[in-house]
C-alpha cells in the first residue's frame, strides 16, 4: 500500500493497469524485504489490497496515521475544523439495488455547489486549525446530510482521541450541528439540552463545540463575524 499512496500523489488519473510501469524505476527493496517484480503490482493485486484496506476501515487507519504524525511533529490539536464538501461527477453511475457498495453516487443538495444536474458524493474532513493538517477523512453518499453526519463524526473521532493522549479539543463547524436532537446525542446523559438556548441560531453561521468538565460549551458567532475569527 505505501507505493499506492506515492502513486496517488502525482498519478491519480492513471488507471490501475498502468501501475507496473510506475514501479519499474522505484527502489521497492527499501519498503519490501522480498522485493517483487514490477509486473507483480498489477490491477488484480491492487484490487485485493484495496478490498483488504476497506475491510479494516480506511477512515480509522487514516486517523491513526495522521494523529501519530501530528504528535511526532508537535502539531497543536486544540481546535478541530469539521466540514464536508461536495464532489460532482459526470456520467450515469447506475447502481443495482442488490449491489453492495460503501456509498451511493446520486443527486443531493445542490446548495453546496449549485450543480443540481450532476450526481455527487461527499467528502468529510477534520483538519487541525493552525496547520490545516487533515486528521479525519471519510466519504459519504451524495444525499448525506451534515445535520445527521456531524454528531456521528464527533462521537467516532472523540473515541479515537480518548484512546490516545486524551487532549481537550474543540470542534469548529457551521451551525448545522446545533439542534435539540444533536445536542442530546453528543452531550452526556446528565445534560438537559433544553437548558441550551439556540433560538437565535438562524442568524449564526459558526459554532465551536467542546467540554469543560462534563458540561458542553458552545461559542456561537453571528454570520457577519464568523469570517473574522481565527482558530
Amino acid at each position: 500500500m505505501p507505493w499506492s499512496f506515492i502513486n496517488a500523489l502525482g498519478f491519480i488519473s492513471n488507471p490501475l493497469y498502468l501501475f507496473p510501469g510506475f514501479m519499474r524505476n522505484k527502489p521497492v527493496e527499501l519498503l519490501i524485504r522480498e522485493a517483487p517484480k514490477p509486473e507483480d503490482f498489477n490491477d488484480d493485486t491492487l484490487g485485493r489490497a484495496l478490498d483488504r484496506l476497506y475491510q479494516n476501515i480506511p477512515t480509522q487507519i487514516f486517523t491513526h496515521i495522521a494523529l501519530k504524525a501530528a504528535k511526532l511533529v508537535g502539531v497543536e490539536k486544540k481546535f478541530l475544523h469539521l466540514d464536508t464538501t461536495t464532489m460532482s461527477v459526470h456520467g450515469q453511475h447506475q447502481q443495482q439495488e442488490d449491489e453492495m457498495t460503501p456509498i451511493t453516487i446520486t443527486y443531493g443538495r445542490p446548495k453546496k455547489n449549485g450543480r443540481n444536474d450532476l450526481k455527487q458524493f461527499i467528502v468529510s474532513l477534520i483538519t487541525l486549525s493552525r496547520s490545516d493538517l487533515p486528521i479525519w477523512l471519510d466519504v459519504l453518499s451524495g444525499n448525506s446530510s451534515d445535520k445527521n453526519h456531524f454528531p456521528e463524526v464527533i462521537k467516532r473521532f472523540s473515541k479515537e482521541l480518548a484512546a490516545g493522549d486524551g487532549e481537550e479539543v474543540y470542534y469548529v463547524m457551521d451551525a448545522t450541528l446545533y439542534s435539540n436532537d444533536n445536542i442530546q446525542e453528543v452531550s452526556p446523559p446528565a445534560i438537559d439540552s433544553r437548558d441550551l438556548c439556540y433560538g437565535f441560531l438562524p442568524l449564526c453561521s459558526l459554532i465551536i463545540y467542546g467540554f469543560i468538565g462534563v458540561f458542553p460549551q458552545f461559542l456561537i458567532f453571528p454570520s457577519h463575524l464568523s469570517g473574522e475569527k481565527q482558530f
